[in-house]
Protein backbone atom coordinates (compact mmCIF):
# COMPACT_ATOMS: atom_id res chain seq x y z
CA UNK A 1 0.00 0.00 0.00
CA UNK A 2 2.56 2.52 -1.17
CA UNK A 3 1.90 6.03 0.10
CA UNK A 4 -1.21 4.92 1.99
CA UNK A 5 -2.20 4.59 5.61
CA UNK A 6 -3.74 1.54 7.25
CA UNK A 7 -6.32 2.55 9.82
CA UNK A 8 -8.58 0.52 12.09
CA UNK A 9 -11.33 -1.11 10.04
CA UNK A 10 -8.97 -1.47 7.07
CA UNK A 11 -10.00 1.75 5.33
CA UNK A 12 -7.53 2.85 2.63
CA UNK A 13 -6.44 6.27 1.46
CA UNK A 14 -4.97 7.21 -1.89
CA UNK A 15 -1.30 6.75 -2.73
CA UNK A 16 0.91 9.84 -2.90
CA UNK A 17 0.53 9.84 -6.72
CA UNK A 18 -3.25 10.00 -6.45
CA UNK A 19 -4.01 6.44 -7.63
CA UNK A 20 -6.17 4.17 -5.45
CA UNK A 21 -4.41 1.91 -2.95
CA UNK A 22 -5.01 -1.79 -3.44
CA UNK A 23 -4.77 -4.89 -1.29
CA UNK A 24 -1.40 -6.48 -1.93
CA UNK A 25 0.49 -3.17 -2.13
CA UNK A 26 3.46 -3.05 0.24
CA UNK A 27 2.82 -1.21 3.50
CA UNK A 28 5.45 1.51 3.91
CA UNK A 29 4.12 4.00 6.39
CA UNK A 30 2.59 3.05 9.71
CA UNK A 31 -0.34 1.45 11.51
CA UNK A 32 -2.89 3.60 13.33
CA UNK A 33 -4.72 1.84 16.15
CA UNK A 34 -8.05 3.07 17.46
CA UNK A 35 -7.88 3.87 21.17
CA UNK A 36 -11.00 5.15 22.90
CA UNK A 37 -12.48 6.27 19.59
CA UNK A 38 -9.34 8.24 18.62
CA UNK A 39 -6.88 7.09 15.98
CA UNK A 40 -3.44 6.69 17.53
CA UNK A 41 -0.12 6.22 15.78
CA UNK A 42 2.15 3.65 17.43
CA UNK A 43 5.86 3.74 16.61
CA UNK A 44 8.83 1.85 18.00
CA UNK A 45 12.36 3.12 18.50
CA UNK A 46 15.16 0.88 17.30
CA UNK A 47 18.00 2.84 18.95
CA UNK A 48 18.33 5.87 21.19
CA UNK A 49 21.39 8.03 21.65
CA UNK A 50 22.84 8.20 25.14
CA UNK A 51 22.66 12.00 25.20
CA UNK A 52 19.05 11.94 23.98
CA UNK A 53 18.03 9.68 26.87
CA UNK A 54 19.95 11.82 29.34
CA UNK A 55 18.26 14.98 28.07
CA UNK A 56 14.82 13.37 28.36
CA UNK A 57 15.64 12.32 31.93
CA UNK A 58 16.65 15.87 32.84
CA UNK A 59 13.57 17.41 31.22
CA UNK A 60 11.20 16.46 34.03
CA UNK A 61 9.05 14.55 31.57
CA UNK A 62 7.69 17.55 29.64
CA UNK A 63 9.09 18.42 26.22
CA UNK A 64 7.87 20.03 23.01
CA UNK A 65 8.06 19.49 19.26
CA UNK A 66 10.46 22.19 18.07
CA UNK A 67 10.32 21.69 14.29
CA UNK A 68 9.24 19.12 11.72
CA UNK A 69 10.97 18.19 8.45
CA UNK A 70 10.72 15.29 6.02
CA UNK A 71 14.05 13.85 7.20
CA UNK A 72 13.70 14.50 10.95
CA UNK A 73 11.55 15.76 13.80
CA UNK A 74 13.23 17.86 16.47
CA UNK A 75 12.12 17.75 20.10
CA UNK A 76 13.08 20.55 22.48
CA UNK A 77 13.97 19.05 25.83
CA UNK A 78 15.17 22.22 27.54
CA UNK A 79 17.19 25.34 26.96
CA UNK A 80 19.07 25.06 23.64
CA UNK A 81 18.79 21.25 23.66
CA UNK A 82 17.31 19.39 20.69
CA UNK A 83 16.64 15.66 20.30
CA UNK A 84 16.22 14.39 16.76
CA UNK A 85 13.81 11.66 15.64
CA UNK A 86 15.19 10.04 12.49
CA UNK A 87 14.61 6.96 10.34
CA UNK A 88 18.04 6.36 8.75
CA UNK A 89 20.34 4.20 10.87
CA UNK A 90 23.48 5.59 9.18
CA UNK A 91 22.80 9.05 10.57
CA UNK A 92 22.06 8.23 14.22
CA UNK A 93 24.11 10.27 16.69
CA UNK A 94 24.22 10.64 20.49
CA UNK A 95 21.32 13.13 20.41
CA UNK A 96 18.95 11.20 18.17
CA UNK A 97 16.33 8.46 18.35
CA UNK A 98 16.07 6.01 15.46
CA UNK A 99 12.48 5.10 14.58
CA UNK A 100 11.57 1.76 12.99
CA UNK A 101 9.94 3.13 9.89
CA UNK A 102 10.36 2.64 6.14
CA UNK A 103 12.95 5.15 4.93
CA UNK A 104 10.85 6.38 2.00
CA UNK A 105 8.15 7.72 4.29
CA UNK A 106 8.67 11.40 5.21
CA UNK A 107 8.79 12.00 8.94
CA UNK A 108 6.46 14.96 8.40
CA UNK A 109 3.77 12.55 7.12
CA UNK A 110 3.29 11.03 10.57
CA UNK A 111 1.32 13.99 11.88
CA UNK A 112 3.89 15.70 14.12
CA UNK A 113 3.29 19.44 14.53
CA UNK A 114 5.56 22.12 15.96
CA UNK A 115 4.50 23.21 19.43
CA UNK A 116 2.89 19.90 20.43
CA UNK A 117 3.61 18.67 23.93
CA UNK A 118 5.80 15.57 24.28
CA UNK A 119 5.61 13.60 27.53
CA UNK A 120 8.35 11.17 28.62
CA UNK A 121 7.49 8.49 31.16
CA UNK A 122 10.83 6.69 31.20
CA UNK A 123 9.91 4.16 28.55
CA UNK A 124 7.89 5.95 25.90
CA UNK A 125 7.12 9.33 24.37
CA UNK A 126 3.51 10.50 24.05
CA UNK A 127 3.03 13.29 21.52
CA UNK A 128 -0.01 15.54 21.20
CA UNK A 129 -2.05 14.16 24.13
CA UNK A 130 -1.35 10.58 23.13
CA UNK A 131 -2.08 10.90 19.41
CA UNK A 132 1.42 9.52 18.70
CA UNK A 133 3.20 7.08 20.97
CA UNK A 134 6.86 6.10 20.53
CA UNK A 135 7.92 3.01 22.48
CA UNK A 136 11.58 3.13 23.58
CA UNK A 137 11.43 0.19 25.99
CA UNK A 138 13.32 -2.15 23.63
CA UNK A 139 15.57 0.44 21.99
CA UNK A 140 19.31 -0.18 21.98
CA UNK A 141 21.38 2.60 23.53
CA UNK A 142 23.71 4.23 21.01
CA UNK A 143 26.89 5.16 22.88
CA UNK A 144 30.01 7.06 21.95
CA UNK A 145 32.17 5.07 19.54
CA UNK A 146 35.91 4.70 20.01
CA UNK A 147 38.94 3.49 18.09
CA UNK A 148 39.71 0.02 19.37
CA UNK A 149 43.20 -1.24 20.15
CA UNK A 150 42.57 -4.35 18.09
CA UNK A 151 42.33 -2.06 15.03
CA UNK A 152 45.68 -0.22 15.09
CA UNK A 153 46.23 2.99 13.17
CA UNK A 154 47.58 2.65 9.65
CA UNK A 155 50.82 4.22 8.50
CA UNK A 156 50.91 7.75 7.10
CA UNK A 157 51.26 6.62 3.47
CA UNK A 158 48.30 4.25 3.68
CA UNK A 159 46.09 6.88 5.33
CA UNK A 160 47.13 9.38 2.66
CA UNK A 161 46.00 6.88 0.01
CA UNK A 162 42.66 6.45 1.79
CA UNK A 163 42.31 10.25 1.79
CA UNK A 164 42.77 10.32 -1.99
CA UNK A 165 40.08 7.65 -2.36
CA UNK A 166 37.78 9.68 -0.13
CA UNK A 167 38.48 12.88 -2.07
CA UNK A 168 37.54 11.18 -5.33
CA UNK A 169 34.22 10.07 -3.82
CA UNK A 170 33.51 13.62 -2.58
CA UNK A 171 34.02 14.86 -6.15
CA UNK A 172 31.08 12.70 -7.26
CA UNK A 173 28.70 14.77 -5.11
CA UNK A 174 26.50 16.60 -7.64
CA UNK A 175 26.03 19.88 -5.76
CA UNK A 176 28.53 22.73 -5.65
CA UNK A 177 26.65 25.07 -3.33
CA UNK A 178 28.71 24.05 -0.31
CA UNK A 179 32.41 23.41 0.22
CA UNK A 180 33.14 20.57 -2.22
CA UNK A 181 34.94 23.06 -4.52
CA UNK A 182 37.36 23.70 -1.64
CA UNK A 183 39.06 20.43 -2.61
CA UNK A 184 38.17 20.49 -6.27
CA UNK A 185 39.40 23.93 -7.31
CA UNK A 186 42.98 23.47 -6.13
CA UNK A 187 43.34 20.31 -8.21
CA UNK A 188 41.56 21.54 -11.34
CA UNK A 189 42.87 25.13 -11.45
CA UNK A 190 46.15 24.79 -9.59
CA UNK A 191 47.04 26.37 -6.23
CA UNK A 192 48.59 29.55 -7.68
CA UNK A 193 45.43 30.48 -9.60
CA UNK A 194 43.15 29.70 -6.66
CA UNK A 195 45.12 31.53 -4.00
CA UNK A 196 46.48 34.49 -5.98
CA UNK A 197 43.62 35.33 -8.34
CA UNK A 198 40.16 36.47 -7.20
CA UNK A 199 37.51 33.75 -7.58
CA UNK A 200 33.72 33.98 -7.74
CA UNK A 201 31.85 35.00 -4.59
CA UNK A 202 30.70 31.50 -3.65
CA UNK A 203 30.55 30.05 -0.14
CA UNK A 204 33.81 28.25 -0.90
CA UNK A 205 35.68 31.38 -1.91
CA UNK A 206 34.36 33.37 1.05
CA UNK A 207 35.42 30.62 3.42
CA UNK A 208 38.72 29.59 1.83
CA UNK A 209 41.08 32.26 3.28
CA UNK A 210 39.64 31.78 6.76
CA UNK A 211 39.93 27.99 6.54
CA UNK A 212 43.55 28.19 5.37
CA UNK A 213 44.43 30.50 8.28
CA UNK A 214 42.51 28.28 10.69
CA UNK A 215 44.52 25.26 9.57
CA UNK A 216 47.76 27.22 9.88
CA UNK A 217 46.70 28.15 13.41
CA UNK A 218 46.36 24.44 14.22
CA UNK A 219 49.80 23.71 12.76
CA UNK A 220 51.44 26.48 14.80
CA UNK A 221 49.40 25.92 17.96
CA UNK A 222 47.86 29.41 17.75
CA UNK A 223 44.51 29.03 19.50
CA UNK A 224 43.60 32.69 18.94
CA UNK A 225 43.97 32.32 15.17
CA UNK A 226 41.93 29.11 15.17
CA UNK A 227 39.14 30.73 17.18
CA UNK A 228 39.02 33.94 15.15
CA UNK A 229 39.00 32.17 11.79
CA UNK A 230 36.35 29.68 12.92
CA UNK A 231 34.24 32.56 14.17
CA UNK A 232 34.51 34.24 10.77
CA UNK A 233 32.88 31.30 8.98
CA UNK A 234 30.35 30.04 11.55
CA UNK A 235 26.88 30.30 10.06
CA UNK A 236 28.17 30.71 6.50
CA UNK A 237 26.46 28.70 3.77
CA UNK A 238 23.11 27.05 3.02
CA UNK A 239 21.16 24.62 5.17
CA UNK A 240 19.77 24.13 8.68
CA UNK A 241 23.37 23.44 9.57
CA UNK A 242 25.22 25.87 7.26
CA UNK A 243 28.03 24.48 5.12
CA UNK A 244 30.87 25.95 7.17
CA UNK A 245 29.34 24.64 10.39
CA UNK A 246 29.29 21.15 8.87
CA UNK A 247 32.93 21.62 7.83
CA UNK A 248 33.94 22.68 11.34
CA UNK A 249 32.03 19.75 12.82
CA UNK A 250 33.87 17.31 10.53
CA UNK A 251 37.20 18.90 11.39
CA UNK A 252 36.63 18.89 15.17
CA UNK A 253 35.17 15.37 15.02
CA UNK A 254 38.34 14.09 13.36
CA UNK A 255 40.58 15.69 15.96
CA UNK A 256 38.44 14.56 18.88
CA UNK A 257 37.88 11.01 17.67
CA UNK A 258 41.24 10.14 16.10
CA UNK A 259 43.70 12.69 17.50
CA UNK A 260 45.10 10.46 20.23
CA UNK A 261 45.80 7.68 17.72
CA UNK A 262 48.30 9.98 16.00
CA UNK A 263 50.08 11.56 18.94
CA UNK A 264 50.40 11.25 22.70
CA UNK A 265 51.51 14.88 22.93
CA UNK A 266 49.44 16.44 25.71
CA UNK A 267 49.89 19.89 24.19
CA UNK A 268 48.18 18.75 20.99
CA UNK A 269 45.32 17.15 22.92
CA UNK A 270 44.91 20.36 24.93
CA UNK A 271 44.87 22.44 21.72
CA UNK A 272 42.19 20.24 20.15
CA UNK A 273 40.02 20.44 23.28
CA UNK A 274 40.43 24.19 23.70
CA UNK A 275 39.73 24.81 20.02
CA UNK A 276 36.53 22.72 20.17
CA UNK A 277 35.36 24.47 23.33
CA UNK A 278 36.02 27.90 21.81
CA UNK A 279 34.15 27.10 18.57
CA UNK A 280 31.20 25.76 20.56
CA UNK A 281 31.02 28.93 22.67
CA UNK A 282 31.02 31.03 19.51
CA UNK A 283 28.31 28.88 17.94
CA UNK A 284 25.87 29.95 20.64
CA UNK A 285 25.86 33.49 19.22
CA UNK A 286 26.71 32.99 15.56
CA UNK A 287 24.72 30.10 14.11
CA UNK A 288 21.58 27.95 14.29
CA UNK A 289 20.39 25.80 17.17
CA UNK A 290 20.75 22.79 14.86
CA UNK A 291 24.45 23.51 14.36
CA UNK A 292 25.12 24.07 18.04
CA UNK A 293 24.26 20.48 18.94
CA UNK A 294 26.34 19.17 16.03
CA UNK A 295 29.40 21.20 17.06
CA UNK A 296 28.94 20.31 20.72
CA UNK A 297 29.08 16.61 19.83
CA UNK A 298 31.96 17.08 17.40
CA UNK A 299 34.24 18.70 19.99
CA UNK A 300 33.93 15.48 22.01
CA UNK A 301 34.74 13.28 19.02
CA UNK A 302 31.09 12.35 18.48
CA UNK A 303 28.76 12.69 15.51
CA UNK A 304 26.54 10.85 13.03
CA UNK A 305 27.42 7.16 12.69
CA UNK A 306 28.28 7.64 9.00
CA UNK A 307 30.83 10.35 9.82
CA UNK A 308 32.48 8.39 12.63
CA UNK A 309 32.60 5.29 10.40
CA UNK A 310 34.38 7.30 7.71
CA UNK A 311 37.04 8.53 10.15
CA UNK A 312 37.54 4.95 11.37
CA UNK A 313 37.96 3.70 7.82
CA UNK A 314 40.44 6.43 6.94
CA UNK A 315 42.77 5.62 9.81
CA UNK A 316 42.28 1.85 10.24
CA UNK A 317 40.44 0.51 7.19
CA UNK A 318 40.85 -0.48 3.57
CA UNK A 319 40.40 1.79 0.54
CA UNK A 320 37.24 -0.14 -0.32
CA UNK A 321 35.78 0.47 3.15
CA UNK A 322 36.78 4.13 2.94
CA UNK A 323 35.02 4.58 -0.41
CA UNK A 324 31.84 2.90 0.87
CA UNK A 325 31.80 5.02 4.05
CA UNK A 326 32.36 8.24 2.10
CA UNK A 327 29.50 7.39 -0.29
CA UNK A 328 27.18 6.90 2.66
CA UNK A 329 28.12 10.16 4.37
CA UNK A 330 27.74 12.42 1.33
CA UNK A 331 24.10 11.29 1.05
CA UNK A 332 23.29 12.98 4.37
CA UNK A 333 21.08 16.03 3.88
CA UNK A 334 21.31 18.44 0.96
CA UNK A 335 24.95 19.44 1.51
CA UNK A 336 25.57 18.46 5.14
CA UNK A 337 27.24 15.11 4.50
CA UNK A 338 29.49 16.39 1.72
CA UNK A 339 30.57 19.47 3.71
CA UNK A 340 31.21 17.34 6.79
CA UNK A 341 33.29 14.98 4.65
CA UNK A 342 35.41 17.93 3.49
CA UNK A 343 35.99 18.86 7.15
CA UNK A 344 36.98 15.27 7.94
CA UNK A 345 39.38 15.32 4.99
CA UNK A 346 41.07 18.45 6.34
CA UNK A 347 41.17 17.07 9.87
CA UNK A 348 42.70 13.69 9.04
CA UNK A 349 45.10 15.24 6.52
CA UNK A 350 46.26 17.60 9.27
CA UNK A 351 46.83 14.68 11.66
CA UNK A 352 48.87 12.85 9.00
CA UNK A 353 50.94 16.00 8.40
CA UNK A 354 51.69 16.24 12.12
CA UNK A 355 52.81 12.62 12.06
CA UNK A 356 55.10 13.22 9.09
CA UNK A 357 56.56 16.35 10.69
CA UNK A 358 57.30 14.53 13.95
CA UNK A 359 59.02 11.75 11.95
CA UNK A 360 61.25 14.33 10.22
CA UNK A 361 62.30 15.80 13.56
CA UNK A 362 63.16 12.32 14.86
CA UNK A 363 65.38 11.67 11.82
CA UNK A 364 67.09 15.03 12.22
Amino acid sequence: MTGARLRSGLSFEQRADGTPARLGDSIEFYIMRESGGVNRISLEAESAGQKALKALGKSGGENEIHSVFDHAVYISSGKNELIRLIRNKDFINPRSILIKQHESAPMASLGFEAGERVLWDGGSLDVGNGAIRIDLSRARVYKKERLLRKNPRLGADTIAFNLRIMRDVIYTFPGREGLVPLLEDVELKGPMKVFLEPQEGSVTEKARPHIEQLMWGLFTGDLTAVTERAGAILGLGPGLTPSCDDFLAGLLMSLGFAGKAFSTDERAARLFKNAGDAVYRLSKQKTTIYSRGLIDDARHGEGPRAAISLIKCLVTGTPEDTAAAAKTLIQMGATTGADMAVGIFYGVRYLVSRLETEALYEIA
